[in-house]
């Protein structure tokens, strides 16, 4: 195992599930990115920032979107995030 969730998800199901995956998560990483900079509301930025955050932390530590315990609050955040207008 690599210990890195996306590498993980690539390796053991295959190219078409890591796009399946890959793609909603960097859709709202990358609207994260623009609420941090561009929206005034210091709850929304708090919010994407943890986002973003989580986000880097499971591409480079691993154990965020495979593990029970961490997925359900790295699901939420995306929740918030991805309800952010």
């Amino acid at each position: 195992m690599i210990e890195m969730d996306l590498m993980d998800i690539l390796y053991f199901y295959g190219i078409i599930l890591f796009l399946i995956v890959a793609y909603p998560l960097t859709k709202v990483l990358m609207k994260g990115f623009k609420v941090l900079f561009f929206k005034k509301e210091l709850k929304f930025k708090l919010i994407s920032f943890i986002y973003i955050a989580t986000f880097i932390m499971s591409f480079l530590g691993g154990h965020v979107l495979l593990s029970p315990l961490a997925g359900v609050y790295f699901a939420v955040i995306y929740g918030m995030v991805k309800n952010i207008n």
